[in-house]
């Protein structure tokens, strides 16, 4: 899950979801980006990278 750290509401929202999920046994990947808002900028090779790389 990705989420901008500007965005306290989606911030919050996120790691509640990542806790429910991770007590129903899922593994999640929380990644708050710095300087982000709601609506995340991220350069494509860095966000294919990310998905990858769970």
């Amino acid at each position: 899950m990705m989420v901008g750290e500007a965005d306290a509401g989606w911030v919050d929202a996120t790691q509640s979801t990542a806790a429910a999920l991770e007590a129903a046994g899922a593994q999640v990947t929380v990644d708050i980006l710095n300087e982000q808002g709601h609506v995340l900028i991220v350069n494509q090779d860095e966000l294919m990278a990310w998905i990858e790389g769970l």
